[in-house]
């Protein structure tokens, strides 16, 4: 029931306002949330690339991973774990390096996420 309501509020909202605003990137969020904490590794993928794409659109290729970092290389790194459960190895290695990229520019080498996402590279 939770995702037909995210996907309904979604309609109306792409409906309503620019398919970039902020609003429909908390939705998209939701929904990445949703089908990660369900397994429904398809659907949070398809969600995550709409997200990543959404904020390249609106904030530009340059910008988005400097002005949303940590965002950012959470979302390569969540896209890296769809793409392994999905069978993807090659695909999930590149998001998981675009990942390991970001956060380690905007946290340091020795922040934790910095490190499990390097662990996680180092074992695929």
């Amino acid at each position: 029931e939770k995702i037909a309501l995210l996907k309904e509020a979604l309609e109306v909202t792409r409906g309503l306002l620019n398919p970039y605003h902020f609003i429909v990137a908390l939705i998209y969020r939701n929904l990445v949330g949703t089908y990660f904490a369900i397994k429904d590794w398809a659907n949070a993928s398809r969600y995550i690339e709409l997200l990543i794409s959404s904020y390249y659109a609106s904030l530009g290729d340059a910008e988005a991973p400097r002005l949303l970092p940590v965002e950012m290389g959470r979302r390569w790194h969540q896209l890296a774990v769809c793409r392994k459960h999905l069978g993807d190895e090659k695909q999930a290695r590149e998001a998981q390096q675009r990942a390991l990229a970001i956060l380690t520019r905007c946290m340091g080498p020795n922040h934790l996420d910095v490190m499990m996402v390097h662990d996680l590279l180092k074992q695929s």
